[in-house]
């Protein structure tokens, strides 16, 4: 063998030697590099990790919800404008729930389900209930908002 190859060789980690060591190799440097760390700064350097992956996550998370929800709105108001001429504004969209509590309280809700949906055109001044699973629209009416002479009658 040469000079070089013999110099090469004894150069050349066990890692390189035997794959198999490969992953001990790793962990030998990482606990040769954590020997000069104290406790307190290991611990910080990994809640920094972790805290990194969970903002990574966060944030990756809502914008994926933010994308979804914008695209079933616009699809709710490509439905109901598919039945009705409606404002030219976003609309505010609820689902309804409790329907029986609703209609007690307000007869607009007369005819509605739970899991219909609720569009609010604020500037508009105008609600529309419109049901998804029949495609129809529930009930359509104004907003009305109480004011000094209503409410003293």
């Amino acid at each position: 063998m040469s000079k070089v190859k013999k110099a090469a060789k004894k150069q050349a980690s066990p890692d390189q030697e035997n794959p198999a060591n490969a992953s001990k190799g790793f962990a030998v440097r990482v606990k040769a590099v954590a020997r000069g760390m104290t406790r307190p700064k290991r611990r910080l350097i990994l809640l920094l990790a972790v805290v990194l992956v969970a903002v990574l996550s966060a944030v990756q998370f809502t914008g994926v919800l933010k994308e979804d929800a914008n695209s079933e709105a616009s699809a709710i108001v490509a439905k109901v404008s598919s039945h009705m001429l409606i404002p030219n504004e976003p609309p505010t969209i609820a689902t309804i729930q409790k329907v029986d509590d609703l209609k007690k309280e307000n007869g607009f809700y007369a005819n509605a389900k739970n899991e219909d949906r609720l569009l609010v055109f604020t500037n508009a001044r105008l609600a529309i209930i419109y049901s998804e699973d029949t495609d129809k629209i529930i009930n359509v009416g104004p907003i009305l908002t109480a004011t000094k002479d209503t409410e003293n009658r």
